[in-house]
């Protein structure tokens, strides 16, 4: 299992929704959230992201981000994935992400536009 952390920049004259999302490497991802329930944080998955025209949105920890599931094979800090955005009345949006050790800060977010 891995988590992946990004900047979605809408940078379209309309809203966007992010539907799903496909990775090469993990056999599922998923959308979710953090949210505090009785004083706790817990992950719960969406259905989809609302971006709206102009905006951006981080994903990050104790936030929205992607949890990749079951993956094809083990997977180490240098592995690069390509993930697949599948946007509602547009285009896919293909971006690659780099992993890193869980206890090593990556250098920055990935960026999608």
């Amino acid at each position: 299992m891995a988590v992946a952390y990004l900047t979605v920049h809408n940078n379209t004259g309309q809203d966007i929704r992010i539907e799903s999302v496909h990775s090469k490497l993990f056999a599922n991802a998923e959308i979710h959230e953090t949210v505090m329930q009785d004083g706790h944080a817990r992950m719960r998955a969406m259905e989809n992201i609302e971006i709206r025209a102009g905006e951006t949105l981080e994903l990050e920890p104790g936030g929205v981000h992607l949890m990749l599931m079951q993956p094809h094979e083990p997977v180490t800090a240098g592995t690069v994935d390509t993930l697949t955005f599948n946007l509602s009345q547009h285009d896919a949006v293909i971006a690659p992400v780099e992993f890193f050790a869980r206890n090593a800060p990556p250098p920055m977010h990935e960026d999608i536009h």
